[in-house]
């Protein structure tokens, strides 16, 4: 979609009223998305718009990105905080380096189910008379 030619908040809110049926589906990775929301605060210069222009925005941002209202507001946040940096939004969390403390928590959760019922067995086996 080629959404530059939107270039004034009449027009997003002509295009939302035209587009309100057509539901949109994220295209392209978060970085892909990331980046379409800071080029479009930044070509309607998100911060010097009054209320009800930022919300056309948030609406629009909503519409084409495919993330929640909740989501926006964060993103939005975290762009305003680092609008001058050359990628004002990036993913803040990394994989971790070490093995995944899920994995180990599996892994030992499966060792205390095989030793309880080791125990259980034993236990049985143990207290049954025999015969």
């Amino acid at each position: 979609m080629n959404e530059t030619q939107l270039c004034t908040i009449e027009q997003i809110e002509q295009f939302l009223s035209a587009s309100a049926q057509i539901e949109f589906t994220a295209h392209g990775n978060d970085a892909q998305r990331y980046e379409h929301i800071s080029n479009v605060l930044k070509r309607f210069d998100y911060p010097r718009r009054n209320k009800r222009e930022r919300g056309v925005l948030l609406r629009y941002l909503r519409h084409t990105s495919g993330y929640s209202r909740a989501q926006i507001t964060r993103l939005i946040a975290h762009w305003h905080a680092n609008r001058l940096a050359t990628v004002p939004l990036t993913k803040r969390y990394r994989a971790l380096n070490c093995p995944s403390v899920l994995e180990l928590t599996f892994r030992q959760a499966v060792v205390q189910t095989a030793l309880s019922l080791i125990s259980i067995f034993v236990l049985v086996d143990i207290s049954s008379p025999l015969l």
